[in-house]
Protein backbone atom coordinates (compact mmCIF):
# COMPACT_ATOMS: atom_id res chain seq x y z
CA UNK A 1 0.00 0.00 0.00
CA UNK A 2 1.44 3.27 -0.91
CA UNK A 3 1.80 6.46 1.77
CA UNK A 4 -0.76 9.06 1.75
CA UNK A 5 0.46 12.15 -0.26
CA UNK A 6 -1.01 15.71 0.77
CA UNK A 7 -0.34 18.95 -1.20
CA UNK A 8 0.15 22.04 0.57
CA UNK A 9 -1.78 22.86 3.73
CA UNK A 10 -4.88 25.28 3.19
CA UNK A 11 -5.23 27.13 6.89
CA UNK A 12 -8.13 25.00 8.51
CA UNK A 13 -8.10 22.36 5.97
CA UNK A 14 -7.02 19.88 7.92
CA UNK A 15 -7.24 18.13 11.42
CA UNK A 16 -5.91 15.51 13.57
CA UNK A 17 -8.32 12.64 14.68
CA UNK A 18 -7.23 10.11 17.21
CA UNK A 19 -8.85 7.39 14.82
CA UNK A 20 -11.49 7.92 11.77
CA UNK A 21 -15.13 7.27 12.26
CA UNK A 22 -16.75 5.62 9.97
CA UNK A 23 -18.40 6.98 6.71
CA UNK A 24 -21.76 8.12 7.38
CA UNK A 25 -22.92 7.74 4.18
CA UNK A 26 -21.62 4.16 3.57
CA UNK A 27 -22.83 3.20 7.43
CA UNK A 28 -20.85 -0.23 6.80
CA UNK A 29 -17.21 0.73 8.91
CA UNK A 30 -15.71 2.65 5.66
CA UNK A 31 -13.59 4.67 7.12
CA UNK A 32 -14.04 8.76 6.74
CA UNK A 33 -11.33 10.63 5.37
CA UNK A 34 -12.99 14.43 5.64
CA UNK A 35 -15.55 16.16 7.68
CA UNK A 36 -17.36 18.39 5.00
CA UNK A 37 -20.57 19.79 4.67
CA UNK A 38 -22.80 18.49 1.95
CA UNK A 39 -24.90 19.69 -0.42
CA UNK A 40 -27.73 18.97 1.18
CA UNK A 41 -26.83 21.12 4.04
CA UNK A 42 -25.39 19.25 7.36
CA UNK A 43 -21.89 18.27 7.50
CA UNK A 44 -21.05 14.52 7.67
CA UNK A 45 -18.40 12.18 7.84
CA UNK A 46 -17.16 11.09 4.36
CA UNK A 47 -15.03 8.45 2.61
CA UNK A 48 -13.14 9.47 -0.49
CA UNK A 49 -15.76 8.37 -3.14
CA UNK A 50 -19.04 10.36 -1.56
CA UNK A 51 -16.41 13.45 -0.73
CA UNK A 52 -15.96 13.31 -4.55
CA UNK A 53 -20.08 13.26 -5.11
CA UNK A 54 -21.60 14.51 -1.78
CA UNK A 55 -19.68 18.06 -1.80
CA UNK A 56 -18.04 20.49 -3.55
CA UNK A 57 -14.99 18.98 -3.22
CA UNK A 58 -13.38 21.82 -1.39
CA UNK A 59 -11.27 21.96 1.75
CA UNK A 60 -10.91 24.86 3.77
CA UNK A 61 -12.80 26.79 6.88
CA UNK A 62 -16.67 26.60 6.35
CA UNK A 63 -16.54 23.60 3.47
CA UNK A 64 -14.33 20.77 4.85
CA UNK A 65 -11.35 19.16 6.27
CA UNK A 66 -9.55 16.57 5.49
CA UNK A 67 -8.86 13.84 8.48
CA UNK A 68 -5.15 13.04 9.37
CA UNK A 69 -4.16 10.32 12.44
CA UNK A 70 -1.47 11.16 14.35
CA UNK A 71 1.11 8.51 12.18
CA UNK A 72 -0.14 10.62 8.82
CA UNK A 73 0.58 14.23 10.48
CA UNK A 74 4.89 14.88 10.03
CA UNK A 75 4.94 13.30 6.59
CA UNK A 76 6.28 15.09 3.37
CA UNK A 77 4.93 15.17 0.25
CA UNK A 78 6.69 12.32 -0.62
CA UNK A 79 5.10 9.91 2.14
CA UNK A 80 8.31 10.26 4.35
CA UNK A 81 8.61 11.35 7.38
CA UNK A 82 10.51 14.58 8.43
Amino acid sequence: MSEPRYGPAIPGSQVVVLSRPQCDVCRDGTEAHYDAKTFQGPWAFLCEAHFKTWTLGRLGMGVGQRLLTPEEVGRSATGRRV
